[in-house]
């Protein structure tokens, strides 16, 4: 299901000059404890892609929210998302000129975001 996805009730500015923020993440929890443990900012968008992938979330985005002037951010678990997918979600989204990052939690023995603060030591690169 390609609309099977949370997100967390935010209230943002599409019409704001600056790119809306749209953090991604595998699971709820980790949605949650991007949000809780390491942004705090209740101007951007925060989602877990739930049963749709990261793919089928990125194609509602697009074409369900007509959001185009955005900026990812990623939140794959250590143990599942490959390069191929995220390669493909960067040819994906490289006509609209839409800038990716993806955020790893590298915390040994931590697979993904969805622990608490102490657990987690981020790391960054933009696609």
């Amino acid at each position: 299901n390609t609309e099977k996805f949370y997100i967390i009730p935010t209230q943002v500015n599409v019409a704001s000059p600056e790119r809306l923020k749209i953090n991604v993440a595998e699971g709820e929890f980790d949605a949650l404890s991007v949000y809780y443990n390491l942004r705090k900012d209740p101007s951007q968008v925060y989602m877990a892609i739930g049963g749709s992938g990261y793919v089928g979330l990125m194609r509602y985005i697009l074409t369900k929210l007509k959001l185009y002037y955005i900026e990812l951010h990623l939140y794959p678990d250590n143990d599942k998302t490959g390069l191929k997918e995220l390669d493909y979600i960067k040819e994906l989204l490289y006509p609209y000129g839409i800038p990716i990052y993806v955020h790893r939690n590298v915390k040994d023995k931590e697979k993904d975001f969805g622990v608490t603060p102490d657990r987690i030591i981020e790391s960054v690169y933009q696609m």
